[in-house]
C-alpha cells in the first residue's frame, strides 16, 4: 500500500480532529479514504500526539483526550449538570441493550428513574426536567447512538405522557472509551485520567505540547508550572512549525506568554476565532479598548480586574461601538453583555475568572477591532 501524501494526511487529520467519529453508513467514501491511510495516520497520531485511532468495520474514531479538561469542552447543547447526569444514565441504558433492540421513551424514563443518583430530585412534572431529557435524547440521536422510529421528542417537553419509539444502534456500545480496569475500581474521575497522565509523562513534553496546540485555542504561560512547556516550545519551534505547516493548514505562533495555531484564511472545516458571530466583533472591539488603556500586567502577561472594572470596560465599548451591533446586543443591559462576553472570552481562553476577579489573558490583546473610517463618519464618531 502506497504511503499517504502530506495533503492526504492533512485531510485525514482534519476529519478526525473535527468529528467525533466517521460512520461508514453515513460517509462511506470518507471512511474508506481514512481506512486506506490507517497506517500513516496511526504513525503520525502516536508519534506527535500519543492518541489512539480506533478503526472498526463500521466506523473510525480518534480518541481525543485533552491534557487538561476545560469547561468549554463539554457538549455545547447541554445547559446544566442534570443534562450530563441524565446523559450518563441513558448511555448505561443503551449499553444494556442489544443492537437493533426497540424501546419506548417510557422505558427509558423508567430506567432513568431507577438509576438517577438522586431519585427524589427527578420530577417529570417539572418542565425544566423534561426539557433536560429532550436535550439528552436529541444529543443521543445526533450521535447516532439510537435511531428514531416514531415520535418527536420535542413534544415530551409539553407532555410527560408523550410516547415515542426508538432503536438501539451498533454505535451505542462504542461511545464511551474503554479503560484497563472495571470503571467501578476507580475512586473518582481524577483516577480515570491517571493512565493517560502516566503516558504523557513518559514521553516528555512532546505529546502535551502537540495535544494542547491542536485541542485548545491558545496555550498560555500562566505560572511556573508552564515554564517547562514553553521551554519545549522555544527549543522545538522549528520542528513544530514544520510539522503543522506540512500536515495541517495551521501556522505555529509563539510569543513570550502564549502559543497557538493560526489560519491564514477561513476554512469551513474548522471552528475559529474571530468568526461571524456579532459577539466576536464585540470582543475585538473590547480588545482594542483594553489595548488603549494598557492595564498593569503581571510577570505572565495577565491583567487582573475587579468585577466593577470589567463592567466599566464593557460600558465604554457599549458607548463607543454599539451603533454597529445587532438589535439583540444593542438592547442588552451592561450586566448581561458583560456576562455573555466573559463566557465567550473564557471559552476561547482569552480570559478566565478567579472568584470575583476577571483575568485578562495575554492572547486577548493580540486582537483588535474597530469600525472603518467611513462607518465612523456616518455615525458621527
Amino acid at each position: 500500500m502506497a504511503t499517504a501524501s502530506e495533503e492526504q494526511i492533512q485531510e485525514g487529520l482534519t476529519c478526525l480532529f473535527e468529528n467525533y467519529w466517521i460512520l461508514r453508513a453515513d460517509n462511506p467514501e470518507r471512511y474508506h479514504q481514512l481506512r486506506r491511510m490507517e497506517k500513516d495516520l496511526k504513525r503520525v497520531l502516536d508519534d506527535r500526539f500519543g492518541l489512539r485511532l480506533h478503526v472498526h468495520t463500521q466506523f473510525i474514531k480518534l480518541e481525543k483526550i485533552p491534557v487538561e479538561p476545560k469547561s468549554w469542552m463539554g457538549i455545547t447543547d447541554f445547559q446544566d449538570v442534570m443534562d450530563y447526569t441524565l446523559f450518563a444514565c441513558a448511555l448505561a441504558f443503551l449499553e444494556s441493550k442489544e443492537q437493533n433492540d426497540y424501546f419506548l421513551l417510557s422505558h427509558l424514563v423508567e430506567e432513568l428513574n431507577e438509576n438517577y443518583p438522586d431519585r427524589e430530585a427527578l420530577d417529570w412534572t417539572n418542565y425544566r426536567h423534561r426539557t433536560s431529557l429532550v436535550r439528552v435524547v436529541t444529543q443521543l440521536l445526533k450521535l447516532h447512538l439510537m435511531d428514531r422510529i416514531e415520535g418527536d421528542i420535542g413534544r415530551f417537553a409539553q407532555n410527560e405522557q408523550f410516547e415515542a419509539l426508538y432503536r438501539v444502534t451498533l454505535y451505542a456500545r462504542y461511545f464511551m472509551r474503554t479503560y484497563p480496569e472495571d470503571i467501578y475500581q476507580y475512586k473518582d474521575w481524577h483516577a480515570l485520567t491517571h493512565e493517560d497522565n502516566d503516558r504523557l509523562e513518559a514521553h516528555g513534553r512532546r505529546w502535551e505540547a502537540y495535544r494542547r496546540l491542536m485541542m485548545e485555542p491558545v496555550v498560555t504561560r500562566t505560572s511556573e508550572n508552564s515554564e517547562q512547556l514553553f521551554n519545549y516550545f522555544r527549543v522545538q519551534r522549528r520542528s513544530i512549525e514544520d510539522f503543522f505547516e506540512r500536515t495541517t493548514p495551521f501556522s505555529f505562533e509563539l510569543t513570550r506568554d502564549a502559543a497557538m495555531l493560526t489560519l491564514s484564511e477561513r476554512k469551513q472545516s474548522y471552528t475559529y476565532f474571530p468568526a461571524q458571530p456579532v459577539i466576536h466583533d464585540i470582543l475585538l472591539q473590547l480588545a482594542a479598548q483594553i489595548r488603549s488603556q494598557d492595564p498593569v500586567r503581571d510577570a505572565y502577561g495577565q491583567a487582573t480586574l475587579s468585577r466593577q472594572e470589567w463592567l466599566s470596560l464593557i460600558q465604554n465599548v457599549q458607548q463607543t461601538a454599539a451603533a454597529g451591533w445587532s438589535k439583540e446586543f444593542r438592547e442588552m443591559t451592561t450586566d448581561r453583555l458583560a456576562d455573555r462576553l466573559l463566557d465567550e472570552a473564557c471559552a476561547w481562553q482569552l480570559a478566565e475568572t478567579r472568584g470575583d476577579q476577571v483575568i485578562l489573558l495575554p492572547a486577548l490583546v493580540r486582537f483588535s477591532g474597530r469600525y472603518s473610517d467611513d462607518f465612523q463618519k456616518k455615525e458621527g464618531k
